[in-house]
């Protein structure tokens, strides 16, 4: 069902024509892109799945992101689990759960000031859980997070992503260096980093691709190897990212 899907996406991607500039998606990787949206502009970025697996766990997810552009450096972004399978494995028994996860609706602000050599951007977000543990949170929670990249050529360039995160339970914060390399004019790399603490326990490193199908959509693929024993031992996916107008 899923090669299907994302065969039909493939098809989508050739057929379409786009006459504006290219846009810069947000996934894949652990942190979000410096820039926004122009006024009205749209996108769909989709995770086709996403995965997470270690010794007593495994999940699939179907999680979707749409981005608008408000205008005046700002975008509004909700953003949703709408599928999630979860494996558990507790005292030698197996547990399987299957449905929705959380959902979040976040506002997005970056400098007009930003350039292709440097930018940044902030947002907050608030997230909900809008499915049954335990694959949804216990409780609702707040991030605010911050990305600053910086091009030093025209193929290469460094990321820095920073949040920090509160809900009921635990607070957390978590920190993400990250450098890309573009191999072509239609394709990239990178590889990034992950150390976090408390609510965003994260020590990870990894590593992505992504292709211009098209001037308005893009395919990707990543993975991030856990370090630790708190943090999956492997995460990642597949997924597309399509500009709506």
């Amino acid at each position: 069902m899923l090669i299907r899907l994302f065969t039909l996406f493939c098809l989508f991607a050739s057929a379409t024509a786009f006459s504006a500039d290219e846009v810069e998606f947000d996934r894949p990787g652990i942190g979000f892109g410096s820039q926004v949206l122009p006024a009205g502009k749209m996108t769909w970025e989709q995770g086709l799945p996403s995965f997470s697996h270690d010794a007593d766990s495994r999940s699939f997810s179907a999680d979707s992101l749409l981005r608008i552009g408000l205008g005046r450096g700002f975008e509004v972004q909700l953003g949703s689990v709408l599928w999630q399978r979860l494996s558990l494995r507790e005292d030698g028994r197996k547990q399987r759960w299957q449905g929705a996860g959380d959902s979040h609706i976040s506002l997005k602000y970056a400098s007009p000031n930003n350039s292709d050599a440097f930018g940044w951007g902030v947002m907050l977000t608030r997230s909900q859980p809008t499915g049954r543990a335990p694959l949804a949170s216990a409780s609702a929670s707040h991030e605010l997070g911050l990305s600053v990249t910086h091009a030093f050529s025209d193929t290469q360039s460094l990321a820095l992503f920073a949040s920090i995160n509160r809900d009921q339970q635990e607070n957390g914060w978590l920190l993400s260096p990250s450098y890309s390399h573009a191999l072509s004019s239609r394709t990239a790399v990178y590889v990034e980093g992950g150390i976090g603490h408390g609510q965003q326990h994260m020590r990870a490193i990894g590593a992505g691709v992504t292709w211009m199908a098209s001037p308005r959509v893009q395919l990707d693929a990543s993975i991030l190897r856990g370090l630790d024993r708190r943090t999956e031992d492997w995460q990642g996916g597949l997924g597309i990212a399509i500009a709506l107008n």
